[in-house]
């Protein structure tokens, strides 16, 4: 049964999905981006969604095709440097998008922490497997860190969630022997750190 959650948590909390789940959380956390217009909320997340999610995914049957991945899960290193290396593209190209459509600074922010993000695991992973999963989700815990810490919303309890979410997120990459426990706990601190300290202090 382990085996099953364990595996269902890994797709529920893929990285492509943690952009859509940051703004989302940043659009109901009671900031002042919460008082957005729904129509001007759809968009941002329109505009995240399709720049973080449908196009990396979208690149992956020509990877596929072109044998320069052997599986969508990614499992060997030396296999993920396009795919991230497009997906940073793609990260970067939904940042310049909140730019030039004006979205609030805060989102811009994050957007771009989340760039920065997948471009370290981009270069670490050149060298070393580091884990995307808890890179990503230690992104958005850290993004829920800084806005408590810029007194703009109470997430407390949802930062305790997500810490909780963490370790079984965490447990299950381990379970399932994807990555070893440094890689785990590399990949979560850095992205936890760059997203924390992008948003906080920018």
């Amino acid at each position: 049964m382990w085996k099953s959650f364990a595996k269902a948590l890994t797709y529920i909390l893929h990285p492509l999905f943690m952009p859509v789940m940051g703004v989302f959380i940043i659009l109901n956390a009671g900031t002042y981006v919460s008082y957005m217009p729904a129509e001007g909320k759809k968009f941002v997340i329109l505009i995240v969604f399709l720049c973080t999610v449908v196009l990396p995914l979208s690149i992956l049957p020509f990877f596929l095709y072109r044998n320069i991945i052997s599986s969508v899960n990614l499992h060997n290193r030396k296999e993920r440097f396009y795919p991230y290396l497009f997906t940073a593209f793609f990260y970067y190209l939904a940042f310049y998008l909140t730019q030039r459509t004006g979205m609030p600074a805060l989102i811009q922010t994050f957007i771009l922490a989340s760039a920065v993000t997948v471009f370290m695991v981009l270069l670490v992973n050149v060298f070393w497997k580091i884990s995307a999963h808890m890179a990503g989700f230690g992104g958005v815990t850290g993004l829920i860190a800084a806005l408590i810490e810029r007194s703009e919303a109470s997430l407390t309890l949802l930062l305790i969630v997500f810490i909780l979410l963490s370790g079984l997120l965490g447990s299950a990459r381990l379970h399932s022997e994807s990555h070893t426990p440094a890689q785990v706990y590399t990949g979560y601190i850095a992205g936890f750190a760059i997203v924390f300290l992008i948003a906080l202090l920018k």
